[in-house]
């Protein structure tokens, strides 16, 4: 038996139970776990333990007990194991949270600490070393008595801790998930302390929820709000204000810690979560109060010295804050997704991969496709030598094989190639796991959107992801409401460019915006040396690849890679290079700026958006990072403006956000409302731009169409 065995073993049997907790018993399934290791990240212990869920095969309940038995290690390329530093937050490859992308994780088992000395703190232990004696709530006498009295505190601004738990409702028990979902949970109970000696604990199964509605007028915090947010709007409760100290930590730091993490780098608390796993349907013991009590204490106790310590970052705070209800309204909502269309969509990928795969049979002489050694050994002996120059590499140095790199090679032997990449990537990717996610409740996808989820400070999306939908118009149309509702979809015209204008202070991109001109003409025109309005298409689509690929310094064989992947324009090596001179030729106070905000971030080690967020930089990615936080940042808290003045003009409309993609807002109404809802939605972008960049031109900022569906309403 080998380690991680041994330890599921131990964990089946109940050795690492708390002092005082009921043993678990049941089945724990080890014959999935790969080996040697186990990928996974350091950060929260539900990260922990989603990465077992994932990677593991592990229900949620098991691999929730045991996180708290694994650390987490960084294997370097010498395979020697380092401990990962605690500030290390997991990301993605284009863009995390931290900034870096770190190298593979590996989860170690390891024997676990005395909980009396180094494990986890009894709530009631915490409780009593901070003078807070709990009260449960269990009646509606007392929780008027309560609400009375906690309304008749004074009104002093501070921020009040909230918490809530839930319970799956009898038809979702069996669902490990169910608590996390507003349509398959209740809220059990509402916890609030007000500072001072006493937090109150609704039983809300017993008092209710209308009782405490005087309380939503008091300003608020909790971890991670949107939960709650979530739960209370779905109730029909509506709290006037709601901080959020998972948001505090992410302004300051960059990062999105769990409460237990932040409470043990700020308050030096070790937050006992096993009772997060406890039943909260039935009769609830003191512990479970006590337990549900400390999340409202530590919630105020963080915003007491985070608050404060926000310094410069307030606003980049305050946008955020801000933005949670109207993301908290967009998950609640959901996304309509045609499933029977969806699955037609998948027979036509599966059909072109198959037919592709046959020819490829015949062209490769046994190679297999679907490994990337043998692939990117045949095509570096049958690439010609000028492509194969040029081809992108991995970082081991091998040719790249992804469906990325092929997608709009011309070369005709690998074009089979490239259509078998493709269509193998869409099913990947967006096949039947995706439509997995759709809830069986709503019949909708509900999508997490994350504030700060990105390095930039845009927002990220998972489980699944819809901001990244497949290129043409087949895949978004499957988003489609149901007949008598269409879609609404407004975005920010050429946003990225006219943000890169202003903090630069170009005065040629600047004119052109007031002007109302075209910037993709300008540059098609500057680049080829021939006047805008006799630029073609094509010629257009040239200077797309030109003004998105060197707005964030790209080199030539960047720009050269970028337009033919991204925008399928060919460029030889002295096409780009001549198309890259020209363009800082046209826009000098941008390549200045680009100078400029690099030197700058070399010193410091540093960069800020517009709205104050600030992005730390190191290694090699430097040089790109400081140009792109700036301007994906400042467009990002532009839509993180308009989304908070949105929010409460869509609900009088009658209309639901369903999506949010970047520069891009997807919103459901009734026909007959659609431009009444598209009016409103174009009033909010805009001023959310103005609330970012009060000097900036607004001249055909945004254009709100609308369809029935995605697709249809992009046009």
């Amino acid at each position: 038996m080998d380690a991680l065995e041994q330890l599921l073993a131990d964990a089946r049997a109940g050795k690492f139970a708390p002092p005082g907790t009921k043993r678990r018993r049941g089945q724990i399934h080890i014959a999935s776990l790969p080996k040697p290791m186990l990928r996974s990240n350091n950060e929260a212990l539900e990260e922990r333990a989603a990465i077992l869920e994932f990677d593991a095969g592990l229900s949620r309940e098991e691999t929730d007990f045991l996180a708290p038995t694994c650390i987490f290690w960084k294997v370097d390329t010498m395979q020697q194991d380092e401990l990962l530093p605690p500030e290390t937050v997991p990301g993605n490859a284009q863009e995390t949270v931290s900034g870096n992308a770190t190298r593979p994780l590996v989860a170690k088992p390891q024997t676990v600490p005395d909980t009396a000395t180094n494990g986890p703190t009894p709530a009631h232990t915490l409780l009593e070393q901070a003078g807070v004696k709990v009260v449960p709530v269990r009646t509606q006498a007392h929780a008027a008595d309560v609400v009375t009295a906690l309304c008749a505190l004074p009104d002093n601004a501070t921020l009040w801790g909230l918490d809530i738990e839930t319970t799956p409702r009898p038809e979702w028990r069996k669902d490990t998930k169910a608590g996390l979902c507003p349509h398959k949970a209740t809220i059990r109970t509402v916890q609030v302390y007000p500072g001072g000696g006493e937090c109150f604990v609704f039983d809300v199964g017993t008092v209710g929820l209308s009782l405490l509605e005087p309380l939503w007028h008091r300003p608020m915090v909790a971890h991670n709000a949107v939960f709650e947010l979530k739960f209370l709007l779905h109730t029909g409760a509506n709290p006037a204000r709601l901080d959020c100290t998972l948001l505090q930590a992410n302004a300051m730091h960059g990062t999105r810690p769990s409460l237990a993490d932040l409470s043990a780098a700020v308050l030096g608390w070790k937050l006992d979560k096993v009772l997060q796993l406890s039943d909260f349907g039935g009769e609830l013991s003191q512990a479970q109060f006590d337990y549900a009590a400390l999340d409202a204490v530590a919630a105020f106790k963080l915003a007491q010295v985070q608050a404060p310590a926000l310094g410069e970052r307030a606003q980049c705070y305050g946008l955020m804050r801000d933005a949670q209800k109207a993301i908290a309204r967009l998950e609640l909502a959901g996304c309509p997704f045609d499933v029977e269309a969806h699955g037609r969509l998948m027979a036509q990928w599966r059909t072109t991969a198959e037919a592709a795969r046959y020819e490829l049979d015949g062209l490769m002489s046994g190679v297999n496709p679907d490994s990337p050694q043998q692939l990117s050994k045949w095509l570096a002996g049958n690439l010609p030598a000028d492509v194969m120059a040029a081809w992108p590499r991995t970082a081991g140095g091998s040719l790249s094989t992804d469906a990325d790199t092929l997608t709009g090679v011309t070369l005709p032997a690998l074009e089979p190639l490239a259509r078998y990449k493709t269509a193998r990537k869409l099913l990947s990717t967006y096949g039947t796991g995706y439509a997995a996610h759709i809830n069986p409740v709503t019949a909708r996808l509900h999508p997490s959107f994350l504030l700060g989820g990105t390095a930039t400070g845009r927002l990220a999306c998972r489980t699944p992801n819809i901001q990244n939908p497949p290129r043409g118009a087949d895949f978004r149309a499957l988003f489609a409401p149901a007949p008598g509702r269409v879609f609404v979809v407004a975005d920010y015209s050429q946003i990225e460019l006219r943000v890169a204008a202003i903090v630069s202070g170009d005065v040629a991109m600047l004119a052109a915006y007031v002007a109302g001109e075209d910037l993709h003409r300008k540059t098609a025109g500057a680049v080829l040396k021939k006047e805008p309005d006799a630029v073609t298409k094509g010629e257009r689509q040239m200077a797309k690849a030109v003004n998105f690929g060197l707005l964030f310094g790209q080199g030539t064989k960047g720009l050269q890679r970028y337009a033919q992947a991204t925008y399928g324009v060919t460029m030889s090596l002295s096409e780009a290079d001549k198309a890259r001179r020209a363009f800082f030729h046209a826009y000098p106070g941008l390549s200045a700026w680009q100078t400029e905000t690099r030197k700058a971030a070399e010193r410091a080690g540093q960069v800020r958006t517009p709205g104050g967020r600030v992005r730390q930089l190191e290694g090699k990615g430097l040089a790109t990072e400081c140009l792109n936080t700036p301007v994906q940042g400042g467009a990002a808290e532009a839509l993180l403006a308009a989304l908070a003045l949105l929010e409460p003009r869509l609900e009088a409309l009658g209309a639901v956000l369903v999506n949010v993609v970047h520069d891009e807002l997807v919103v459901e109404c009734n026909a007959d409302n659609a431009a009444e809802v598209s009016q409103a939605v174009e009033t909010a972008m805009v001023a959310g731009f103005v609330a970012i960049f009060p000097d900036g031109s607004t001249r055909d900022l945004v254009e709100a169409l609308s369809g029935p569906n995605w697709a249809a309403a992009k046009g």
